[in-house]
């Protein structure tokens, strides 16, 4: 396996941790946590800054908890928590299938967004470290999978 260093080498090291063996990872409790919408408390504080729609997809055992934070004039961005790591991603809508990834504010609005995600203890993951291969491999193909569909979810690929 190759050994990463930096701020992905704790990553690497809480996946070995959620997962165990990462060439068979045991993702079940974490799709789980993710249907039963275990971040309520984020959800009721992210509904202070704009309407809440849950996007977490039960039938796809998203990894995260997927919320759509609507603001002002019609824009909005989508929040995804992992459900067994203290991570999380604040996408933009950038192009179709992309997305900006937000770690600082680009406006008040988005400010107040990250400022409650990391009043929740979460870290928030940037686009380079969503889109890096990590040391876990899809069981089928044996290809490693990216941290993003690692954390969050697999289906639709990375934005």
């Amino acid at each position: 396996m190759t050994r990463s260093s930096g701020p992905l080498a704790t990553l690497d090291h809480y996946l070995r941790v959620a997962f165990g063996d990462l060439k068979a990872p045991e993702v079940a409790l974490a799709a789980d946590l993710a249907a039963e919408n275990v971040h309520h408390a984020l959800q009721a504080d992210l509904a202070e800054v704009g309407a809440v729609e849950v996007m977490t997809e039960t039938e796809t055992a998203d990894k995260a908890c997927a919320y759509r934070v609507s603001g002002p004039t019609d824009r909005y961005v989508d929040v995804e928590v992992s459900t067994v790591l203290p991570y999380a991603v604040v996408l933009s809508p950038d192009v179709p299938g992309r997305a900006l990834y937000l770690t600082d504010a680009v406006d008040e609005w988005t400010g107040q967004v990250l400022a409650v995600v990391r009043r929740h203890g979460l870290f928030m993951l940037s686009g380079e470290m969503c889109r890096a291969p990590s040391p876990v491999v899809w069981p089928l193909s044996g290809d490693r999978m990216t941290y993003f569909e690692v954390l969050f979810r697999d289906e639709h690929g990375v934005p």
